[in-house]
């Protein structure tokens, strides 16, 4: 702890920080502080000091002080201004915080998060060539020696191909997932829920229509978001309701958004095998996946795309159990001062 008068004039410096500055309590008194500073931050703790003192409030800072052997370290400085009965200032208290292992900490990781980055850059875009050299080559032999392979040869080539194209569908999610990271938010604009939720179904029309899909949407309202962002959310989630059916029946899913206090709530439920209450975090991780490859084709990247979408934009994304057994995906969104709630009615989509 550090005292100054009314003008800031240091007046009192504890022992444990002179001991660390190898400075006397009188090398400290008024500016000499100062001297405690690293030069290139010296000008801009005066600065905002002087501020501080100025309009009478609160002062928080960090910079250099060297210690006693001339190694500089980071601290966080904060100070109160004392007040007396008449409400002005009579002197000030303040505290030096050290953060020089948090602060290296914290460049620890936003380096480790750079080199995540561009680990997954270089993923999801230098490995796509000889992805597709790969499936190219073994669909060019499929052609070129069919019915001259043995049973063994076509089984192993059929593998060959089956692993190349479930590292296309990787290597194109982690593109996806990149950019979505990269991109961050866009601008957020009056968007129709009814409108971006047929955006959302049209690229799965075709899968819709095979397993003879069922998609009940309730009243839709208008909102302001990021467009781009919801219709993904809204295609990952109903295209995985059309992915994780039962064997015996076609899939039912049911859209529905209401508003709640300080939040719009998006549920899409379905009538699936559901998600056990243990496996409803994990979901969400990258690269997990509740079924084998032969099952159901994927690269377990869709619901933590999810996530990395909803959250960016300052919602919330989880799973439940669905009131007819089946899996429900909820997510929030924050509700935006001047949207105007209108909602429309219900439909009906069948595959």
């Amino acid at each position: 702890p550090a005292s100054t008068n009314a003008a800031g004039q240091n007046i009192y410096t504890n022992p444990p920080f002179q001991n660390y500055a190898g400075l006397s309590a009188q090398d400290l008194l008024g500016d000499g502080w100062l001297r405690a500073l690293h030069p290139d931050d010296r000008e801009r703790a005066y600065t905002v000091w002087s501020e501080a003192v100025r309009r009478r409030g609160t002062y928080e800072a960090e910079y250099r002080f060297r210690r006693y052997d001339g190694l500089y370290r980071w601290f966080l400085v904060r100070g109160l201004p004392v007040l007396g009965s008449d409400g002005q200032v009579t002197d000030w208290f303040g505290t030096c915080t050290d953060i020089q292992d948090h602060r290296q900490a914290e460049a620890a990781l936003h380096q480790a998060n750079d080199d995540l980055r561009q680990l997954v850059w270089a993923a999801s875009h230098d490995l796509q060539e000889p992805v597709r050299i790969i499936m190219t080559l073994a669909q060019f032999l499929q052609r070129s020696e069919k019915g001259r392979l043995s049973p063994d040869g076509q089984q192993l080539l059929q593998a060959l191909l089956s692993g190349a194209q479930r590292m296309q569908t990787l290597v194109d999610s982690l593109r996806v997932y990149w950019q979505a990271s990269e991109e961050g938010v866009q601008r957020a604009e009056p968007v129709r829920i009814a409108d971006a939720l047929y955006e959302a179904l049209v690229p799965l029309q075709d899968a819709m229509a095979e397993t003879n899909a069922e998609l009940i949407q309730g009243p839709m309202p208008t909102l302001w978001t990021d467009r781009a962002a919801l219709v993904e959310v809204l295609r990952q989630l109903i295209n995985n309701a059309i992915r994780y059916r039962l064997p015996d029946q076609p899939p039912r899913i049911e859209v529905s958004v209401r508003r709640e206090k300080e939040y719009w709530l998006f549920v899409i439920a379905d009538n699936g095998p559901g998600v056990a209450a243990e496996y409803r975090e994990q979901v969400f991780a990258l690269f997990k996946r509740l079924h084998r490859h032969d099952d159901i084709a994927g690269a377990g990247m869709g619901l933590p795309l999810c996530r990395r979408l909803v959250e960016q934009r300052g919602g919330q994304i989880w799973a439940e159990r669905a009131s007819g057994g089946g899996a429900a995906f909820c997510f929030t969104l924050p509700i935006i001062e001047g949207e105007s709630g209108e909602v429309e009615t219900n439909t009906h989509f069948a595959g």
